[in-house]
């Protein structure tokens, strides 16, 4: 009898692990909802980590590919020094640690300059902290940090890594749903760009086309008055002919009467 209450207790307990795990998985699933930007994603996912597991502090890092380093995305429950130090290169730290070996990662001995929880109660060191990397079809996609005063279970360790894809496959999205609005912004402006100078070049087109009839016009008048001035310079010519030989005449009868 003895054995098989024991066995019964393991099996309620096993499926009261799993309702947990189940639970907090939807409820996760359902706080990253809602095409979140990356920032407000980060916000979400910690907050929830936090308080699902009983953890008093948090911190999520996303990897950055063009510089190879982890930046810090969100927070919870960090002092001002812990945010100051929002980069962090692989290998360095338990964080770093977690993304270069791609593992959870435990820390119990914890140094004094790591972080503290900021609360009404002063700064209170955790004496227990956990680094756990999420990675999107074997690419690095960033890290979860989290402290407590009190050790992880099993069970939550567990449920961590469980639910670790679901927050890469939502980071992945939200980055690149972010990028994709970046590349649809850079092309509306190019096409207003475009636009614009499209404009200009009509503008100019215009303007060219009156320089140019003002051109022919002033071509034509130029025209008109060399006939003008060709016309005037025959009449001249010929009044200048008609007085020479007039002069002509006037010498030749002046000799006459001499």
């Amino acid at each position: 009898i003895t054995s098989n209450l024991r066995a019964l207790k393991k099996a309620e307990q096993a499926t009261a692990d799993k309702n947990w795990t189940l639970a907090g998985s939807s409820e996760l699933v359902k706080n990253m909802q809602g095409n979140l930007q990356v920032n407000d994603l980060g916000r979400a996912v910690i907050n929830f980590l936090c308080n699902y597991l009983g953890a008093q502090v948090g911190a999520l890092y996303l990897f950055n590919e063009a510089t190879g380093q982890l930046v810090l995305t969100s927070g919870y429950s960090l002092n001002q020094e812990k945010k100051k130090s929002s980069v962090i290169n692989p290998g360095e730290g338990i964080v770093g640690q977690a993304l270069s070996e791609n593992k959870m990662m435990l820390l119990k001995n914890i140094p004094e300059d790591d972080f503290s929880i900021a609360s009404s109660f002063g700064n209170i060191k955790p004496r227990h902290i956990i680094a756990v990397p999420f990675s999107f079809e074997s690419l690095s996609t960033g890290v979860i940090e989290l402290g407590s005063i009190r050790e992880l279970s099993e069970l939550k360790k567990e449920y961590l890594q469980i639910v670790m894809d679901s927050i890469a496959i939502a980071f992945v999205s939200a980055q690149s749903r972010e990028q994709t609005k970046a590349l649809l912004e850079e092309t509306q402006a190019q096409a207003e760009e475009l636009e614009v100078q499209q404009e200009e070049l009509k503008n100019a087109n215009e303007e060219l086309h009156q320089k140019t009839e003002l051109l022919e016009e002033s071509e034509t008048e130029l025209k008109a008055q060399q006939q003008d001035l060709e016309q005037i310079n025959e009449e001249l010519e010929l009044k200048a002919n008609v007085l020479e030989e007039q002069k002509n005449k006037l010498e030749n009868a002046n000799i006459e009467i001499e």
